[in-house]
């Protein structure tokens, strides 16, 4: 497997066309099915604040937007947080900011954000297992004890490298951009 690789994670998604099923807006994909279940588990209400990682072009982080306080986007790619920006604008959305940040950043760029709701939807998959685990961390010391955190992503209950074969029907590639993790290893970083 190869080492992260951040640049490249940036251009891929700068590059993707708006109907990619690899956005949360696309239908009936799954990355789309896997959207609505983190949103549905997030249970919202009109007091929270969410924060939504890896927002891509918006579309649960202007979901939420309408039913919480304050919904903050964020994403590494400049291209998606502007169609997320112009989705929010036609749509009359104002209690939403989006954020460019890389998930090793995201923390320190947003310090003392009063999020009390957390959601990532097939984002984590892009970080190294140590990468993924620091950034638990990080999070989990961020936002208050009482914080709901949903994450949606890619998990493998045997080891990934035996189902190499499989991650063409779920878009991973080689190894730049998508680090595969057992559902084991996940628990543990929790």
């Amino acid at each position: 497997m190869n080492h992260y690789n951040r640049k490249r994670l940036e251009e891929d998604f700068d590059s993707l066309s708006e109907n990619s099923s690899l956005l949360s807006s696309s239908g009936n994909s799954f990355v789309s099915r896997s959207g609505e279940t983190v949103f549905s588990f997030l249970e919202l209400r009109f007091s929270d604040t969410v924060l939504d990682v890896g927002c891509g072009d918006g579309f649960l982080t202007i979901k939420a937007a309408r039913t919480c306080k304050e919904a903050i986007g964020v994403d590494i790619s400049n291209t998606l947080l502007e169609r997320a920006r112009h989705r929010a604008i036609n749509e009359g959305i104002k209690n939403i900011t989006f954020v460019r940040s890389s998930f090793e950043e995201l923390v320190d760029k947003l310090a003392g954000a009063p999020v009390n709701k957390v959601m990532s939807n097939y984002a984590m998959h892009h970080l190294t297992d140590d990468m993924k685990a620091a950034f638990i961390e990080k999070l989990a010391d961020f936002v208050n004890r009482s914080a709901k955190i949903v994450i949606g992503d890619i998990m493998w209950f045997e080891d990934p490298m035996k189902l190499r074969s499989e991650w063409d029907s779920v878009c991973y590639d080689s190894g730049d951009t998508d680090f595969p993790t057992s559902a084991k290893k996940l628990e543990a970083m929790f």
